[in-house]
């Protein structure tokens, strides 16, 4: 089928028109915005040390007091048109000749401050406190001497110029190459007619790696807390001694980090830090230091953080720097969830799109690429509910996927204070449809059974402590403004009907938004309009089933489902309003739309049924997954040019 399609002239001319178009919109993010903010100079004056003076030949040593020092700058006045001046400007320790121009004064001077600028072929990287010498010859035919702007011993007044933003450049480059290659592979594999599973987990690996790379560590939010507690699993892996203290943990010093705050927004400088610092390893003699060390499993299971744990693991045994170690986790991260999800999709026997069309949305790529539980906690509710249907529905069920269903189903229990512990409810369409089997199998089910119970005892005290507060007693943390308390609620319903109702008028267009990825980074990143409609409608079409599709769910089963998806997002809403929403506000605070993606699957499968048809046995499954990986593209676009305007 591959060789067959090499030859096929509508392949070609698919790939060729998609290359072009990428290639324009390349163009146009270029110069808008790329060349403007690489070409921009900078300059700084610099001390000198006067070597010799002469009226013909002087000679400076300066020092650069930045990085990607790009040329000099100097003054002159009372110069001739036929004068010449040449320039030798060498490193002062290595004798190494940074440039070596002769050029006609009349050719290069600046008529507005009568200043001349030499510029070197390339900015060097790691110029900061280089020194280097100047060296600068004025000839003319009457042997007139360039007099200096001051009235200082100085012959010349020299400034240093930076580029400080050239590796943009090289850093969009790399960028579009990658976008172009992954774009044509992908158009070729849904040209092949290759699996749309496989289709689906390139695209997700591919949006996830270019996410990972647009996205920079530390502007997803907490995910600097996430790395903490990453990195102590790490050392537990690496049978590192604990340090005893809760808030603390041993780190090579390179992995010291007391500016997240500051690296939360997506700029040039975060950019600049990549490129300078990304592929640099740690020193070989880094000693280990006792360091404040963030902990999150107070909100969920330690396992969650395991992906990201195993790629930093890897990272520092082969003695890599920070930021590669970082991206090693997120990797894995990325590994992890798109493996689980493409093993979901093989599970499920129907509502594959709607899988694949979620997990493609902007919002849960850039979970899946970074450090963030979330990535997990979606990844686990995915599968569970894959599983609850794979059982509920399929003649042939295996011991190891019943265990598997269990194992899914304590991990859903032991995250985000169980508030996705409405999920669990699906299994009762397996009692429903398996009644028979269930009873056989009884022993399993009374181990989970027993299990439930252990997770509602190690929630108890945080269960309890909710139920019995009494308004006056808690206070947010950040703002030192009173909670709301279960107490005061009950004994107001009226305001706690209007709450929800203010929530669901005011902020329903701010929860969708941010569910397909409104606010990317730290809310920071706005998607336009135009591609947040496209995704809607992918999210809408992924609901229609195929002809050959087989939906055999029963009223109560989609109700079962339904039901269980709105009381997960129900207490998704109730757990900010009880944690994070000041007695007095007009809404609930704090909920955005990520927070209910992990509940979407049972939703829209419940809303799926056989009157939204594709005819004709047209399966949309590759299209769905080529319209989301070029929307993707497209929002990855949108951020860059977003960092621009900055």
């Amino acid at each position: 089928r591959v060789s067959r399609s090499i030859f096929n002239l509508k392949n070609w001319i698919i790939t060729v028109v998609t290359c072009t178009i990428l290639l324009g919109v390349f163009e146009f993010i270029y110069y808008t915005g790329i060349r403007e903010k690489a070409n921009i100079i900078e300059e700084n004056s610099e001390n000198i040390e006067v070597i010799s003076e002469d009226s013909d030949e002087n000679s400076y040593i300066c020092t650069a007091n930045n990085n990607y020092l790009y040329g000099i700058k100097f003054m002159v006045k009372d110069y001739e048109e036929s004068g010449y001046l040449k320039v030798i400007i060498t490193n002062d320790e290595t004798k190494k000749v940074l440039l070596q121009k002769e050029e006609r004064l009349k050719n290069i001077i600046d008529l507005t401050d009568n200043s001349v600028s030499f510029y070197f072929a390339r900015e060097l990287k790691d110029s900061q406190n280089m020194k280097f010498n100047v060296k600068i010859i004025y000839e003319n035919e009457s042997g007139k001497k360039i007099a200096a702007e001051n009235d200082k011993n100085q012959i010349f007044n020299i400034s240093a110029l930076y580029k400080p933003n050239a590796f943009l450049k090289r850093m969009f480059l790399c960028l579009c190459i990658m976008i172009l290659s992954f774009s044509v592979i992908i158009v070729w594999m849904t040209c092949c007619r290759i699996n749309y599973k496989k289709i689906y987990f390139f695209a997700a690996v591919s949006l996830g790696i270019l996410f990972m790379l647009v996205i920079t560590p530390f502007s997803i939010p907490d995910e600097a807390s996430h790395i903490d507690t990453a990195y102590r699993l790490s050392n537990k892996v690496m049978f590192i001694p604990d340090s005893g203290l809760s808030e603390a943990s041993y780190k090579r010093s390179c992995d010291i980090f007391t500016d997240a705050g500051e690296k939360r927004t997506i700029n040039l400088e975060r950019y600049r830090w990549i490129y300078e610092d990304g592929f640099r390893n740690a020193d070989k003699n880094d000693d280990l230091q006792l360091t404040f060390t963030a902990d999150n499993t107070n909100n969920t299971y330690i396992l969650y953080y395991l992906p990201g744990a195993i790629g930093m693991t890897i990272g520092r045994v082969l003695n890599l720097g920070f930021l590669m170690t970082i991206y090693l986790g997120r990797i894995c991260s990325l590994l992890a969830c798109t493996v689980l999800i493409y093993h979901a999709i093989c599970k499920i026997p129907f509502g594959k799109s709607i899988y694949t069309t979620l997990t493609l949305l902007p919002i849960s790529l850039q979970a899946f690429a970074s450090f963030s539980y979330d990535a997990l906690v979606l990844t686990v509710c995915y599968v569970y509910i894959a599983y609850s249907i794979f059982i509920a529905y399929s003649d042939n069920v295996k011991k190891s996927e019943i265990f598997s269903y269990l194992f899914f189903m304590m991990m859903i229990a032991l995250c985000k204070g169980c508030v996705y512990i409405p999920l669990v409810l699906i299994g009762l369409v397996i009692i429903s449809n398996k009644y028979n089997f269930i009873r056989k199998k009884w022993i399993i089910f009374f181990i989970l059974t027993i299990f439930l119970v252990m997770v509602f005892s190690m929630y108890s005290e945080t269960f309890f402590e909710i139920f019995s507060r009494n308004p006056g007693q808690a206070y947010a943390s950040q703002t030192d403004r009173e909670l709301y308390s279960i107490k005061y609620l009950l004994s107001n319903p009226t305001q706690l009907i209007r709450l929800f109702e203010n929530t669901i008028y005011y902020k329903t267009d701010f929860y969708l938004e941010t569910m397909i990825g409104d606010g990317l980074g730290s809310l920071q990143v706005s998607i336009n309009k135009i591609t947040q409609m496209f995704y809607v409608i992918i999210v809408i079409l992924s609901i229609c089933s195929t002809d050959d599709e087989k939906i055999c769910m029963k009223i109560k089963d989609k109700i079962i489902i339904i039901v269980s998806g709105v009381l997960a997002c129900f207490l998704v809403v109730l757990s900010m309003l009880l944690s994070w929403t000041p007695v007095g506000s007009k809404c609930i605070e704090g909920v955005q739309g990520r927070y209910f993606i992990p509940c979407m699957p049972a939703i829209l499968i419940g809303i799926k049924n056989k009157m939204l048809v594709y005819k004709k046995n047209r399966k949309p499954y590759s299209a769905l997954v080529l319209s989301c990986f070029f929307a993707g593209i497209f929002v990855i676009c949108q951020v860059v040019c977003n960092v621009l305007t900055i």
